[in-house]
């Protein structure tokens, strides 16, 4: 049975980078997807019912599954003409929609998407209204089936990236016992993973493998950053690598492998990568000089201040910061106007005063703003009216843009829709 492990000596190795772009790339991503499955279960619905609580009646509007949002009301005796509307949408591709036309001349479009999907809810609506003997209709607008898939693929991302994060190996603690044997402990974020023990062995040498790595979004012609990894060799077996993979943590690395080679007795070998001799320094065993590699060298000259890569620069830092800014105004400019219901917009130029809200609009201004579909009343100077103010309605459509020019409405023709 062998004896229970008593460390006489414990070395350190770290710490090492701990991988924060990767932690910040995993959070939005999960975050994009969050918001994403939000705005997939929003959606919009047509109910329309003749003979229950709400008999001869019908409402438009938005839902989600917590709440329930009602934009429009009007009798099913208002619809005059149930028409369909053919157009293409951003990449060429065929879409539909139904227009409903109301007795007063306005219109309310709904049920959009697809060609077939659109082309049968219009079949249905349609049927509904001009078949007296219908009872009810119940129509929604969903997101396709396939844009759960961006969900999907944005939340396996962010999750890959955060467990990277988790797995990133930021120390590493070497234990020496008096039998020889070593044990290694690799610790996560502060937190100690599985601890590897290695029975004594013929150790060889402990070598610093020396590379370097050309950041991805720097040009060739930048100079590379010095990385390294701390190595055991023994004769009698594979090479033990203290960390997985090369990290920027240099200084780490020669520190580390200077008081694992002193306290195992051995030289260490000059970094790989060298173009000097491999052969041991002269010297008896427990001396070491690191100048003695070129390798060394090169990465002490890398790091010294004035060199063009400075690793105190956090060029790496601020590309992630863009990128993180960037990801935050896409999700803001596409996924909170669909939560917030605000799917139109309102146009208006002023050729005279105009209020709206209790903001006023002066000649020669203009303004523009998301809103909800349904309709609004503006004010309009007008010295010919009782008050001085004219109430003019507007219908801002979801989905277009309502173009509307401030003046009594004498003087102009109506507002115009266009789809962005």
């Amino acid at each position: 049975m062998p004896n229970e492990f008593r460390p006489i000596r414990v070395i350190t190795y770290g710490p090492l980078p701990r991988r924060f772009g990767t932690l910040g790339l995993g959070l939005t991503l999960v975050a994009l997807a969050g918001l994403l499955s939000l705005v997939t279960l929003h959606h919009r619905f047509l109910d329309c019912d003749r003979t229950g609580p709400e008999a001869g009646w019908c409402r438009a509007g938005s839902e989600d599954p917590w709440s329930r949002t009602v934009e429009r009301r009007f009798p099913v005796s208002e619809v005059r003409e149930v028409r369909w509307v053919e157009q293409r949408g951003g990449k060429g591709q065929p879409r539909g929609e139904t227009v409903l036309v109301f007795t007063s001349g306005r219109d309310l479009r709904v049920a959009n998407g697809g060609i077939d999907a659109a082309r049968a809810a219009h079949d249905r609506i349609k049927l509904f209204f001009d078949q007296p003997g219908g009872t009810a209709l119940r129509e929604e607008t969903r997101q396709p089936a396939w844009f759960w898939l961006f969900v999907l693929a944005a939340l396996v991302a962010g999750l890959v990236c955060l467990a990277l994060f988790g797995a990133a190996v930021t120390a590493v603690r070497v234990e020496l016992d008096a039998d020889g044997r070593l044990r290694l402990t690799r610790f996560h974020h502060g937190v100690s993973g599985r601890a590897t023990v290695l029975e004594a062995a013929r150790w060889r040498e402990v070598r610093v493998d020396t590379s370097a790595m050309a950041p991805w979004y720097q040009r060739s012609t930048v100079p590379t950053v010095p990385t390294a990894r701390v190595v055991l060799v023994r004769g009698d077996g594979p090479d033990v690598p203290l960390s997985s993979g090369f990290t920027t943590a240099v200084e780490a690395a020669h520190r580390a492998a200077v008081e694992l080679g002193e306290a195992l007795g051995l030289r260490r070998r000059p970094a790989s990568g060298s173009t000097g001799s491999d052969e041991e320094p002269d010297g008896p065993a427990g001396t070491y000089d690191p100048a003695t590699a070129e390798a060394d060298a090169r990465l002490a000259a890398a790091a010294a201040p004035g060199n063009p890569y400075n690793p105190k620069i956090p060029v790496k830092t601020l590309v992630w910061v863009g990128i993180g800014l960037t990801a935050v105004s896409l999700i803001f400019l596409i996924v909170v106007p669909r939560l917030s219901g605000e799917t139109g917009r309102l146009s208006v130029k002023c050729t005279h005063r105009c209020r709206f809200h209790g903001t006023e609009c002066l000649p020669g201004g203009s303004w523009s703003s998301p809103l909800k579909p349904g309709v609004y009343e503006l004010q309009v100077w007008n010295p010919d009216v009782p008050g001085n103010w004219e109430t003019v309605l507007v219908e801002v459509q979801d989905g277009g843009n309502t173009h509307f020019t401030c003046r009594p409405r004498s003087g102009g023709p109506p507002p115009t829709r266009s789809t962005p």
